[in-house]
């Protein structure tokens, strides 16, 4: 008589039920919206912290550039003429009106803000290098044949770094507070003239033309 073959427990596989499946599908829903809440601040953070190195550098590169070339360096924020925000920045060295067929000379190609970074003009006071007023620095002017097509012109902010690495910026104005104010655009500024939750303020020396940058804790 043939005897019925052996099972063995190791060999059976058990597979989820449908329930089962459906509370490990939702566990990891729930998971993974906690992952990208946290990640959305932390990634607005580090574009606000890059966007400010950009400008310190970009500060820092037009003073070396004027005391290694013994020349004065413009250096512009330009305004996007589709929404209005100052989103680029760069350093020329201007025509010569004493020398025929001088141009301006771009000496880098402009250095945009991160996406979503912008410079905060809510209040006079958060950006005032960007408040210019006639006959003095920071001038206001527009970018002509000299410049790469995508910025003919627009419209641009500028002051200038002497040779001896001082700048034009007045000092005695804003009790020589010359500074920008970085904030992300969907952190807007807050009511009553306040600034953003999130902001960097890039405080700009007139005298020396050295940069810091300050943000809340």
């Amino acid at each position: 008589m043939n005897k019925p073959p052996k099972m063995h427990r190791g060999n059976w596989t058990q597979a989820f039920s449908l329930i089962e499946l459906l509370a490990a599908i939702t566990i990891i829903a729930i998971i993974a919206s906690f992952i990208t809440g946290a990640i959305g601040p932390i990634s607005q953070s580090m574009n606000l912290a890059n966007g400010a190195n950009r400008v310190t550098d970009e500060l820092d590169f037009a003073r070396q550039t004027a005391i290694a070339r013994n020349q004065t360096v413009e250096i512009r924020f330009y305004q996007n003429s589709q929404d209005n925000q100052y989103d680029s920045i760069v350093c020329v060295i201007q025509a010569n009106p004493n020398v025929a067929n001088s141009k301006t000379i771009w000496i880098e190609k402009p250095n945009h803000l991160p996406n979503g970074v912008i410079i905060d003009t809510g209040n006079p006071s958060f950006s005032p290098i960007l408040t210019a007023t006639a006959g003095r620095s920071p001038k206001v002017g527009t970018a002509d044949s000299s410049a790469p097509p995508a910025m003919r012109n627009e419209a641009y902010v500028a002051f200038h770094f002497r040779p001896n690495g001082t700048t034009d910026l007045d000092g005695d104005a804003w009790a020589g507070a010359w500074c920008l104010t970085l904030r992300n655009a969907t952190s807007p500024s807050g009511k009553d003239g306040d600034p953003a939750a999130n902001f960097i303020t890039i405080l700009i020396d007139p005298f020396l033309g050295c940069a810091r940058t300050f943000q809340p804790q």
